[in-house]
């Protein structure tokens, strides 16, 4: 079996968890970096191995296309702009969440999902992948033996501090996912 030639789209903090993912899956390859910092892709190269070719504009690496896949992990506000690009470009997607910046973004987002998935027999995924942790599957376990009893409602909460970020604030958040009414 070929292994899937990836193209990972943003070279920061998170993109070393999805290379970590690729290595133990040993099922991908990555083929091209895609940041707007050159020389973040080019330290990034180093830890990927092997020759990915760099790009600093997802445009100009899509035009190239030798990749089978694109991993979207670049600034939230790019991520539906981006995502539809690599759709228009017929590549299979894994987009970090989260997958826009508003209701309208993700319904439309979704919408062309659907189309890309069954038309062109691709993958569209949106890493909400915290189902899969194993204290959430664990809790899940729990709640379907009945151990517990019904359970009528339940909140979990992850915080991660971003006192000390490096990211500035790109975005309206009355315009943001989380403050926009369903």
């Amino acid at each position: 079996m070929s292994k899937l030639r990836v193209a990972l789209a943003g070279c920061g903090i998170i993109a070393r968890q999805h290379l970590e993912g690729y290595r133990r899956s040993g099922r991908a390859v990555v083929q091209a970096l895609i940041d707007t910092r050159e020389d973040n892709s080019a330290a990034f190269a180093k830890e990927v191995g092997g020759s990915p070719k760099i790009f600093t504009d997802l445009s100009q690496a899509l035009e190239w296309g030798e990749f089978d896949a694109v991993d979207i992990m670049t600034p939230h506000d790019l991520h539906y702009d981006h995502a539809l690009e690599c759709m228009k470009a017929n590549k299979h997607i894994l987009l970090e969440k989260p997958m826009a910046m508003n209701k309208r973004q993700c319904e439309k987002l979704l919408t062309a999902g659907e189309d890309h998935v069954k038309l062109n027999e691709k993958v569209f995924m949106i890493a909400e992948n915290s189902q899969y942790w194993p204290e959430v599957v664990k809790v899940q376990d729990i709640i379907k033996s009945g151990r517990i009893g019904d359970v009528y409602f339940a909140k979990a909460a992850y915080w991660e501090s971003t006192v000390n970020s490096p990211f500035p604030k790109r975005v309206d958040d009355s315009e943001h996912w989380e403050f926009t009414p369903s």
